[in-house]
C-alpha cells in the first residue's frame, strides 16, 4: 500500500479514492499487457512486454520470446476475460482497451497474471501497432519507448538527426528509429529490427544521440 502512495497510483484528480488488494503476487518475471479491439487481440504476437522507469509504463516491446513460450496461455486467459466481461456487462463492453498482466514463475512453468483493465479507450501501445501495421512490419520486433526527457525541438530537428547518425527508419530494410510522437514536452520512438537486442540498442543510441545534442529539456 504505501508503495502505491509513492507512485501516486491511488491518487484520481488529486485525491486519494478507495483500493482493494486482492492479493500480493510474488515471483514475478515480467509485466506485459495484451491490446483488444472487440473481441480480438491485436497485439502481434499475442502479448508485449512492458518496460518501466523505476516503476513507471515507459513503452512496450513486440513479438518477444517471452510472448512466444506463454501464448497459448495468453490466449485462454483473454478468453475467459471476454466470457466474465459480457456476462457482467453485456456483450456492448467491447471497443478499445488493454489487460495489464504479471507474469510470474509458478514452479517450473510461467504463469501470466491479471492486474488492471484498462477498457474503453487506446492504450500507450495501441499507436505503435497501428504505426507497424503501416509499416509492414508487425511481424518483426518492434517496439514504443517513452523519451526519458522531454523534447524541446521541432520534428524536422529530430528526424534529421536520426537520419544523420543512419539509425532513422529506413522503409528498405524495415529497419530503424521513428519519432511516432514529438511533441514540446512528451515524445515517444518507434523502433522496429531482427531482434529484441538489436531494437532495443537503436532505440538507446538514439536517445543518446538526441540528449547529446540538446533536444531534451
Amino acid at each position: 500500500y504505501s508503495s502505491l502512495q509513492l507512485t501516486g497510483s491511488l491518487e484520481l484528480f488529486g485525491k486519494e479514492v478507495p483500493v482493494e488488494i486482492q492479493e500480493e503476487i510474488t515471483d514475478v518475471v515480467a509485466f506485459c499487457s495484451i491490446q483488444y479491439n472487440r473481441n480480438q487481440i491485436v497485439t502481434p504476437g499475442g502479448l508485449s512486454t512492458q518496460t518501466l522507469e523505476g516503476k513507471n509504463w515507459s513503452g512496450n516491446i513486440f513479438n518477444n520470446s517471452l510472448s512466444q513460450r506463454i501464448s497459448s496461455e495468453t490466449r485462454t486467459l483473454f478468453r475467459r476475460f471476454c466470457y466474465a466481461m459480457s456476462r457482467e456487462v453485456g456483450r456492448d463492453f467491447y471497443g478499445w482497451g488493454g489487460i495489464d498482466l504479471a507474469v510470474r514463475q509458478s514452479n517450473d512453468e510461467l504463469e501470466p497474471v491479471v492486474l488492471e483493465h484498462n477498457g474503453g479507450r487506446i492504450t500507450g501501445a495501441h499507436p505503435a501497432i497501428a504505426l507497424a501495421e503501416t509499416f509492414g512490419v508487425s511481424r518483426a520486433a518492434f517496439l514504443i519507448r517513452k523519451t526519458p526527457g522531454n523534447p524541446n525541438c521541432d520534428l524536422a530537428s529530430v528526424w534529421e538527426l536520426l537520419v544523420r547518425e543512419r539509425i532513422a527508419f529506413d522503409p528498405q530494410s524495415k529497419r530503424g528509429v521513428f519519432p511516432l510522437l514529438w511533441l514540446n514536452g512528451s515524445g515517444f520512438l518507434f523502433a522496429c529490427g531482427e531482434s529484441e537486442e538489436e531494437i532495443v540498442g537503436l532505440t538507446n543510441e538514439a536517445i543518446t544521440k538526441v540528449n547529446q545534442n540538446g533536444y531534451f529539456s
